[in-house]
């Protein structure tokens, strides 16, 4: 072998993402003697090593040598490939012993390219030669484990993608938010090789970002739908990967064969699977998204399979890369990549069975997670519906159109509600309870249509259409029995009959309905009766708040905030906080309001109270002359209310004093300035919402005790300006604080410094010590 000789593949294309791969397999195989990449086929173990292999010349000085072997099954075959990759004369006839000796004492790399269909008498070869002699390593590439004495593993992951809230068509995705991700980065790559002015737009992030999503980040998937950008849009590739299931595919010859169709090498890792490997991996494609080993346990056990041989069955999976572990909070979740799965489904014979069993698993999962949703731990609760959310989704569509199970489907989708409400899907939540409320089978079942109608309703209000919810809502209630004596529906009636009344601005006071509400509610003993009392105080309260009712808001608050308290609540209790709030702020008390805003923002996840937080906190602001920091905050609140489905989301009540706080907003300064902080506003993040409101109450406290003294004749801003100035803060330092321009700030000083006759910012603080005293 000649030193430094490298026969690997050459590729021409640029290598993306995989930085953390490429260090982790430097470092392991400099310091180890067996490294195996594994993974899925496509998922580039193959293009990773030859990205390795020339940045290990200097560590292997007898070179590095690459052996195809691709089909190769037997000892025999192994023996000929690598003889004649390292130059034995008359290869076909090569012995162990001959590898062994041309083997020793080099120090060589040998890189051992696609060893899937290796049996265990080649990887015993391996093992011998490297036993034999302790100066050559080998870096192995598979779509399955090799188990090799000693040898280390790189579980070769996809590329990394956006996360699924990107796929929510409202979100306004703009391309900067997309281009991050390593599976869209080699999309864009790949794509201008066929179209060189393609590029990222707002126009196709989203389809981008969907498309990279849907291929599970395998670069060869993401490979082959770029190619096709030269005839088709990113929007149409994805609706031809709907309809035709051998999409994306090689539209050239220029390609290896294995490579032209994804399919094909799917074929392939399932031939090597034991026969219960295949009926496990067929079964677990009812599962969408990732799902847990008890899942796994209640619906694909049964003949021909072992249950207590499932474990070890997945385990073989893993070991095959058809089954991906995530690490999920220290619990390990698993997942089929698309194209498996959908090989997987074509295999799999007893279907309506698995499916069946798939439905009733996550019936009673979600049954007991309706029963929790008042109580603690509702953070981890969210958080365990949402890993479980597609699964249960699916369960409700295939439980819809069976007439066994279609009533406790659509219980399953009522009682997601809370799910959709408190994570801001509410444009997908009201078109599952469109679907349910359509299903034909449901007719047996009227009270679940009326309860569909009705939550279809409520997050129709949600969303700010309170005319679609009106027709909800009337239909609901025209629908419901006579004499029916379902407390929940007799209570939305009433509660839904308000809210589209406050949201309407007509029709009078609604206040009668909700209290008649209330005392529905509180008759009720389960779960959802408690969730729905709670639910309903949090309206009145935000009723009387706008109706400038301070006494009954408080009194009602109080009421809500004990039941919380006893239920252990948290996602209620942020909304009566809120709804708190925003009757501070219209008693003009905005230091509370904006702590009552900042105490619900930072203790629950909810994205529709999130969002409302954001904008109570932005009319604070503009009450208060703050009228750039108030543009960012409405920035932030707007393009979160595009993630929930529309524009701002309210009553009539709260929509005029937005309406308003917003005119006073952009009429405070140039509309050049609004644009740019409300430009600036859409990137800010709950943390950093949260850090600015903390150093705004800091700000509120100091104006207390001013107000507190003899009259100033400071403006408010001007203050805000001396209590920074009396901190030793530099003019550049009281703009960043007050996120205003340095100029500005030098002006507030020198208004100070002239209103207060004073020689130098040094006397600032002996004004504000005689302002305390």
């Amino acid at each position: 072998m000649d030193a430094g000789t490298v026969s690997f593949a050459r590729y021409s294309t640029s290598f993306v993402g995989r930085q953390r791969e490429t260090i982790d397999t430097l470092n392991l195989i400099a310091h180890n003697r067996f490294v195996g990449l594994v993974g899925a086929g496509g998922v580039g173990k193959t293009r990773l090593a030859a990205h390795v292999v020339p940045q290990l010349r200097g560590h292997f000085e007898d070179g590095i040598v690459a052996v195809d072997l691709i089909g190769c099954v037997t000892p025999a075959d192994f023996r000929t490939r690598v003889a004649d990759a390292i130059g034995i004369r008359d290869a076909g006839s090569a012995t162990f012993e001959a590898l062994a000796e041309a083997l020793q004492g080099q120090h060589t790399l040998l890189v051992l390219d696609g060893c899937e269909l290796l049996d265990s008498d080649c990887l015993l070869t391996v093992q011998d030669l490297l036993e034999h002699s302790d100066t050559f390593a080998v870096l192995a590439t598979s779509r399955r484990a090799l188990h090799v004495d000693g040898g280390l593993v790189v579980a070769l992951p996809p590329l990394t993608v956006p996360p699924t809230e990107f796929e929510l068509p409202e979100a306004g995705m703009s391309p900067e938010e997309v281009a991050p991700y390593e599976a869209v980065e080699l999309f864009v790559e790949r794509a201008r090789l066929v179209r060189p002015d393609f590029d990222l737009t707002t126009e196709n992030a989203l389809s981008v970002a969907t498309l990279c999503r849907r291929l599970d980040g395998l670069p060869l998937a993401i490979e082959l739908a770029a190619s096709w950008v030269r005839a088709l849009s990113v929007a149409q590739i994805l609706h031809r990967m709907e309809t035709s299931t051998d999409f994306p595919r090689a539209g050239t010859r220029n390609i290896a064969p294995r490579h032209r169709a994804l399919s094909s090498l799917v074929a392939g890792t399932f031939d090597l699977c034991a026969p219960e490997e295949q009926t496990l991996w067929a079964r677990m494609t009812v599962f969408r998204e990732s799902f847990d080993l008890t899942a796994v346990e209640a619906v694909c056990g049964g003949a021909p399979l072992n249950e207590t041989d499932l474990l070890d069955t997945i385990a073989g999976l893993v070991d095959q890369s058809v089954v991906v572990v995530d690490d999920i909070s220290g619990h390990s979740r698993y997942r089929l990549l698309r194209i498996t799965r959908e090989y997987g489904a074509t295999k799999l014979d007893d279907a309506d069975d698995v499916h069946a069993r798939h439905r009733d698993h996550f019936d009673n999962l979600m049954a007991e997670y309706a029963q929790r949703w008042p109580g603690p731990g509702q953070i981890r609760l969210l958080s365990q519906v949402r890993s479980d959310y597609a699964n249960i989704s699916a369960a409700i569509g295939w439980g819809l159109n069976r007439p066994e199970t279609v009533k406790s489907s659509a219980r399953m989708a009522i009682d997601l509600w809370c799910f959709w409400f408190a994570t801001g899907r509410l444009t997908e939540g009201r078109a599952v309870l469109g679907r349910v409320a359509a299903a034909p089978l449901l007719d047996a079942a009227p009270v679940e249509r009326v309860r569909a109608l009705y939550f279809n309703s409520y997050l129709s209000v949600l969303q700010g259409e309170v005319r679609s919810a009106r027709k909800l809502h009337d239909i609901a209630a025209a629908s419901q029995p006579e004499n029916d004596n379902d407390l929940l529906c007799r209570g939305l009636n009433l509660q839904l009959d308000a809210m589209i009344r406050m949201g309407l601005g007509h029709n009078g006071d609604p206040s009668d309905s909700l209290d008649q509400a209330l005392a529905i509610f509180e008759q009720g003993s389960d779960a959802r009766a408690r969730v729905m009392f709670m639910d309903a105080i949090g309206v009145s309260v935000l009723l009387s708040a706008l109706h400038g009712d301070s006494v009954r808001a408080n009194e009602l608050g109080v009421r809500g905030l004990a039941v919380s308290d006893e239920t252990e609540d948290v996602m209620w209790r942020g909304y009566i906080e809120y709804a708190l709030g925003v009757d501070a702020w219209v008693q003009k008390s905005f230091a509370r309001a904006r702590a009552a805003a900042l105490a619900a923002l930072e203790a629950s996840p909810d994205q529709l109270l999130v969002t409302h937080c954001i904008e109570l906190l932005a009319w604070c602001a503009s009450s208060q002359d703050d009228f750039a920091q108030a543009a960012r905050l409405f920035g932030a609140a707007d393009r979160r209310w595009r993630q929930l489905g529309g524009g701002f989301s309210g009553f009539s009540g709260l929509s005029e004093h937005r309406d308003h706080c917003l005119s006073a907003t952009r009429h405070g300064q140039t509309s050049e300035a609004f644009a740019t902080a409300y430009a600036s506003g859409i990137a800010l993040t709950v943390d950093a919402i949260a850090s600015d409101t903390v150093k705004q109450q800091a700000l509120d406290r100091s104006s207390e005790k001013h107000s507190s003294a003899a009259p100033s004749p400071l403006t408010t801003r001007e203050h805000e300006v001396a209590v920074l100035v009396a901190r030793g803060l530099s003019n550049r330092e009281i703009a960043e604080a007050l996120t205003i321009s340095p100029r500005t700030a030098e002006s507030h000083v020198d208004h100070i410094l002239t209103k207060l006759n004073l020689p130098n910012r040094t006397q600032v603080v002996a004004w504000m010590l005689s302002r305390e005293r």
